[in-house]
């Protein structure tokens, strides 16, 4: 019992959380509900007037005498303008601030997860992270326009009805309450404990089969090669399967809230006619009235209308919500100083018996080095042993665990890792290109970069003339990862985009990887020619000559 109300308390607040986000957009917000107040109220409006209209008319027909018809018909025409105006201007509105409340989520989100870039979006699938930054976002937009706006809407109008139809009688009055609250309230709530957990699980399985896709796009080949591909597949079919009962389940709960809603509407509008009649008879209201409120009620139920959807995506929205803010809610590994860094006036760095543990598993013990400004380092060992944690540990991505790290003489725990990075490039052993041209991949590094620019960190990197031979030389497309390109010539890209960034400090982790030993070193002496005023960390596996060695 009280796991269950911990779960409530949680979505409560995952619920309140999401609705600050859209607070920059309040007045939007509150123009797209008000515009949903009007078109709702002159539909109803319009067919309880034209209604009390067709039966005056009929009756002042049958009788033979006269009646005004120039008010109610100018009253018709002015409702008719005033819906159709209000429904374009309530889209148009909504949509828009929905659009706009999409694109703020996507940058605050993304803001908050790029301090957690390396150490803790590493321990979440790549496929999962899109699936929130896509899927989740997407469905966020589910909160403003198909939840808070139909509910407020259905509130505000609703109590409105009822209150009008009190002023004939209050019998009218309960029977149009009881039918609005059991459509638009209790009937949802049945569905919301019906629908939530299809609707978590439905978040879920979409993700995994979003991840299970990822993987399979990117690793086609190895599936083929070893003839993984059917496997891969079943898994996948097994997802969609899963997904499309649930799909399906979701679709009954919708068509029994549809259902019932439609068996409410016409139970009301009998029970009003019951009660009408004999106030007719008693002559205790006109019998033309009886059109008019019979269409009313009828009418009235276009404020919860919505209500029944509105229940069943609050599962899949707080589901979304608690997956965007599991992430968000992450602790950086790295703690960013509260004042501003100091000014740097060199770029020695220090290593004093640093210690560094990931996951309970110890990667540098005791590390001691000095690399003065200018000077060059070779840091040499084996697979695991810890050679990319010492740039992960200058460009802090990760925060050491024992001992000093200074840049300059300052603990570099003291600077803000942003001004830090501004002095830092690095050619990392990931090889990070992306689905752009090789000009806009070089040009990250420095986005005014000139053409001669880019030619002479090319010919330093050995890629140059490769590039010329392409038909279309800086202005080739690249494929996603690079997949158009050998391993060689786009780890000679990644150090080319290195060297564009005029940095203090470049570090090259296994800048060899995919070329022969003797391209190695022609790359590297120009490299060291190049850059002969920046301190250089070259991470590798084997002796690199002409400048100092630090064994692992």
């Amino acid at each position: 019992m009280k796991h269950s109300s911990d779960k409530k308390v949680s979505s409560f607040v995952i619920f309140i959380r999401l609705s600050k986000l859209f607070k920059p957009h309040w007045r939007f917000i509150a123009l797209g509900i008000f515009l949903s107040i009007v078109t709702v109220l002159s539909s109803v409006s319009l067919l309880a007037l034209s209604g009390w209209f067709l039966a005056s008319m009929a009756v002042a027909g049958v009788a033979k005498t006269s009646m005004n018809y120039f008010t109610p018909s100018a009253g018709i025409r002015m409702l008719a303008l005033t819906r159709a105006f209000g429904r374009y201007a309530e889209r148009l509105v909504n949509h828009y601030a929905t659009l706009e409340i999409l694109a703020d989520l996507r940058y605050w989100f993304y803001g908050k997860i790029e301090p957690l870039a390396p150490a803790v979006l590493q321990k979440y699938h790549s496929g999962d992270i899109f699936s929130r930054i896509k899927a989740d976002i997407d469905t966020l937009e589910n909160l403003y326009v198909r939840i808070v706006v139909p509910t407020i809407t259905a509130l505000i109008t609703g109590s409105l009805f009822v209150y009008f139809i009190s002023l004939y009688d209050k019998k009218l009055a309960i029977i149009e309450a009881f039918g609005l609250l059991l459509a638009g309230f209790i009937i949802p709530i049945i569905l919301l404990a019906l629908s939530y957990r299809t609707g978590k699980e439905t978040i879920r399985v979409m993700a995994k089969l979003r991840e299970y896709s990822v993987d399979s796009i990117q690793g086609l080949g190895e599936l083929m090669i070893y003839g993984a591909t059917k496997k891969q597949a079943k898994k996948i079919e097994e997802l969609s399967i899963n997904l499309s009962k649930m799909q399906h389940k979701m679709s009954i709960y919708n068509a029994f809230a549809q259902a019932s809603l439609m068996a409410i509407v016409g139970v009301c509008v009998v029970l009003v006619m019951i009660v009408a009649v004999p106030l007719i008879r008693d002559a205790q209201m006109p019998a033309v009235n009886v059109a008019m409120l019979a269409l009313f009620v009828m009418a009235s139920f276009e404020a919860v209308v919505g209500m029944s959807q509105v229940f069943g995506l609050l599962p899949e929205t707080i589901a979304a919500g608690r997956r965007v803010f599991e992430i968000v809610d992450s602790k950086p590994l790295v703690v960013e100083p509260k004042s501003p860094s100091n000014k740097i006036d060199n770029f020695d760095i220090v290593f004093d018996k640093v210690y560094f543990s990931y996951d309970d598993a110890e990667l540098l013990k005791n590390l001691s080095f000095r690399l003065n400004e200018g000077e060059n380092i070779s840091i040499i060992g084996r697979s695991g042993i810890g050679k990319s944690t010492i740039v992960n540990l200058i460009s802090r991505f990760y925060t050491h665990d024992k001992g000093e790290i200074t840049i300059g003489g300052l603990p570099i725990q003291s600077l803000q890792s942003e001004n830090l990075r501004e002095y830092i490039s690095v050619a990392s052993q990931q090889n990070q290109i992306f689905n752009k041209t090789i000009r806009d991949n070089l040009l990250i590094a420095k986005p005014d970069a000139s053409q001669e620019e880019l030619d002479e960190v090319c010919k330093v990197a050995y890629i140059y003339d490769f590039i010329k031979t392409l038909p279309d030389g800086f202005d080739t497309w690249m494929d996603e990862l690079g997949y158009n390109f050998s391993g060689g010539q786009k780890r000679r890209l990644v150090v080319a985009r290195a060297l564009l960034k005029p940095a203090k400090i470049l570090i090259l982790d296994e800048p060899g990887e995919g070329l022969d030993r003797e391209t190695e070193k022609k790359m590297l002496r120009a490299v060291f020619e190049h850059k002969k005023s920046t301190s250089i960390v070259v991470i590798s596996h084997t002796k690199i000559e002409g400048i100092e060695q630090l064994l692992l």
